[in-house]
């Protein structure tokens, strides 16, 4: 997941509190297998399972990733005139790394004693962020799989930014976009089952896509070096005019297609992450862009806010407390399932990833950026200014 920032430098309004959600949504759904857990069988009644709920948290990160990275990308363009792609992968680096190697670090301790079964091909899918690819992995590994994804994208998208330019990469984050849901059919109807559309990073791209086309609409209308916005920036630029609007457009759509539209089989495995992608993407622009309106100041608003900050350390933790097939642990039993990984998520965060940060910082990761390019018009200073993730 992209992970939070230092708490020294600012942030996009909005980002934290949307990443608290996203990952209360993860939790919730893991929750909801754990046969000793709180959440009646009717909690979950109105929609196919809980996965749903896990994969739109997952989407809502995927949404944000795409969003944050484009942006930084982009503000270093127009600052430098390039894109340095050792710098791209060193600040990715420290950033993803030492809080993903802790966590592996203790399950080979725990796999050396005895209290863990992990067989090698999964400890490669793992350390290779190719666990996306490989069915059936061991449960304290199973969640890698949408990491596996972002790092992908990580690794192609400065390439395609850097080669294309700005002028043609968005067209092809809007083709990517439009493409999923035909390339999920396809590999469903005809591709023998041989990868599973729900993890594979080229079947699951909607949310990223739609996060990497807002952040280059959102420096178009910057109208950097006098260059006209386009037809489809300026079309979305609407919403600045009416962001509660668009918001509970946005959530209105997110609601309905997890509780009515997911009921149907052919939806879920086409449709709904291009779907939920629009809805995001609404959620994600308005919150971001207006920062004073009331939905925006309560995902801002300092616990929830903290929390977001904690979510790639809580994302990697809980699995290895909410994992149903050791239900009969202690660890695995409510509410220690929930307590655990907040403590091991604030040991995370502040003994390992703001350390890093700050080392990274010195060692030369670009911290200060602009961000007026992401203003909307007529409210240059209605969004804080961005840092490095």
């Amino acid at each position: 997941m992209t992970g939070p920032r230092t708490d020294a430098t600012p942030r996009i309004a909005s980002l934290d509190g949307l990443r608290a959600i996203s990952i209360a949504l993860v939790l919730i759904a893991h929750l909801a297998y754990m046969p000793n857990g709180p959440l009646p069988s009717e909690a979950t009644r109105f929609f196919p399972g809980p996965h749903v709920l896990g994969a739109v948290g997952v989407d809502i990160f995927f949404a944000i990733s795409g969003f944050l990275i484009t942006t930084l990308l982009l503000t270093e363009r127009a600052r430098t005139g390039s894109i340095s792609l050792r710098g791209f992968y060193w600040r990715r680096a420290v950033r993803i790394l030492p809080p993903f190697l802790a966590y592996l670090g203790v399950l080979a301790l725990l796999d050396a004693a005895g209290l863990l079964t992990i067989v090698r091909r999964d400890w490669l899918a793992a350390l290779t962020y190719t666990a996306n690819f490989v069915p059936d992995v061991t449960v304290p590994l199973a969640h890698l799989w949408s990491l596996s994804v972002e790092e992908h994208f990580y690794l192609l998208w400065p390439l395609v930014l850097l080669v294309a330019g700005i002028d043609r990469s968005g067209p092809i984050a809007l083709g990517c976009l439009v493409a999923q849901p035909i390339l999920r059919w396809c590999f469903y109807r005809y591709g023998n089952g041989l990868i599973d559309i729900d993890y594979a990073t080229f079947t699951r791209l909607d949310t990223i896509a739609c996060g990497c086309l807002l952040a280059i609409l959102a420096h178009r209308l910057g109208h950097p070096n006098g260059e006209r916005p386009g037809r489809l920036a300026s079309t979305v630029a609407l919403l600045d005019r009416m962001p509660r609007l668009g918001f509970l457009a946005g959530a209105t759509l997110l609601l309905t297609s997890t509780f009515v539209l997911s009921h149907s089989g052919k939806y879920m495995i086409a449709v709904r992450p291009f779907v939920d992608a629009f809805a995001i993407g609404l959620l994600l622009w308005t919150a971001s862009r207006t920062p004073t309106m009331g939905v925006a100041r309560v995902l801002n608003w300092t616990p929830l806010a903290w929390c977001g900050r904690l979510s790639y350390s809580l994302y990697l933790w809980q699995q290895l407390f909410l994992d149903p097939t050791h239900a009969d642990r202690w660890v695995c039993q409510f509410p220690q399932n929930i307590l655990l990984p907040f403590g091991m998520a604030i040991a995370s965060y502040y003994c390992i990833e703001r350390p890093c940060l700050r080392l990274r910082d010195r060692v030369g990761g670009s911290r200060a950026t602009n961000a007026t390019t992401l203003a909307p018009a007529g409210e240059p200073d209605a969004l804080p200014a961005l840092s490095q993730p």
